[in-house]
């Protein structure tokens, strides 16, 4: 099974811009009219019922109440003069293009292709012209917001809209925002204040939705397959040919997807899914014990950075 598994090597990574703004950035060169993004969760294409429209005059006391959350949604999500587009997955599942910023000199444009099926389309995105490694993805200013996803989502019956205004300043991966980080490149941030003691959750295979209204519209988990972790640590380039590896694949797999020192999941679906827990950066003297569910051991206000401690973790996550 884990020589079947096609694993799809990013062509892009995070990094920060400036003080407060990420971006899409080249990991090796990319030729002209090549895919460099593709949608990474079913909930992030336009075809699913893992988001909705919910128009934006109903938004108006999130704005006073819960300004950051309104922020990060209007930041990853589809906006127009209407309507803002919701995740019912609480928003916790990231994928490249929800960062992605605009300019006059754009080197990238979303395309719509036809799906599988033919029922529908889906968008993927391609370069205009050649990319050198560490130069930024860039799309039209009047692309980005039509590139994030929910494009097509469908409009929340008026019947939902009140539920889903009461849920959505407790959806973790709304209280939370990547940013650039003064410890090491990309963090993880507070859009509103936890108290000690707070359980954040912001792992995709943990739902926390109340209300029932929502939960039928849950359409993914992040699946993958589990193998021995010391087996992978002690592989070099070499002997990962075994599972059809390279070098690049190797790293990215070591960084982004151990989660203990026995046992380590494999992502089956490729390496373009995001996730929160993989920009949580090591601080001494850590304020939550990190993972997927992390417990705030210090009061966090809002526009601190979450930081963990690496010490419990296995040697090859250690800080390099």
């Amino acid at each position: 099974f884990i020589r079947a598994i096609v694993f799809k090597i990013p062509k892009v990574v995070l990094t920060s811009v400036d003080e407060d703004r990420i971006g899409v950035f080249a990991q090796r060169p990319i030729a002209e009219r090549e895919e460099v993004m593709r949608h990474g969760w079913p909930e992030h294409t336009e075809l699913c019922e893992g988001l909705v429209k919910v128009p934006l005059s109903a938004l108006e006391k999130l704005s006073s109440d819960s300004p950051s959350i309104l922020r990060n949604l209007e930041r990853r999500f589809f906006r127009d003069a209407e309507y803002q587009v919701v995740p019912l997955d609480g928003g916790r599942k990231l994928t490249f293009q929800q960062f992605c910023n605009g300019s006059d000199q754009a080197n990238i444009r979303c395309e719509s292709v036809p799906t599988r099926d033919g029922v529908g389309e889906v968008q993927r995105y391609v370069s205009t012209r050649a990319i050198g490694e560490g130069e930024e993805l860039l799309l039209e200013e009047g692309e980005v917001s039509c590139s994030k996803p929910g494009r097509h989502a469908r409009v929340l019956e008026a019947a939902g809209v009140d539920a889903v205004l009461k849920w959505l300043p407790k959806a973790a991966g709304l209280q939370v925002r990547l940013a650039a980080s003064t410890v090491h490149g990309v963090g993880i941030f507070a859009c509103a204040s936890f108290r000690r003691g707070c359980l954040i959750v912001v792992e995709p295979e943990y739902a926390d939705i109340e209300n029932p209204l929502l939960t039928h519209s849950i359409c993914g988990r992040a699946d993958g397959t589990i193998v021995n972790a010391n087996r992978l640590k002690s592989m070099g380039h070499r002997d990962f040919a075994w599972l059809n590896f390279d070098k690049a694949v190797a790293t990215e797999i070591r960084n982004r997807w151990a989660f203990d020192a026995d046992m380590m999941r494999l992502p089956a679906f490729g390496l373009n899914r995001l996730t929160y827990m993989q920009y949580s950066n090591h601080w001494d003297e850590p304020n939550n014990t990190g993972g997927g569910r992390m417990l705030c051991t210090d009061q966090i206000e809002e526009g601190m950075e979450l930081l963990e401690s690496y010490e419990s973790m296995p040697d090859y996550l250690s800080v390099q």
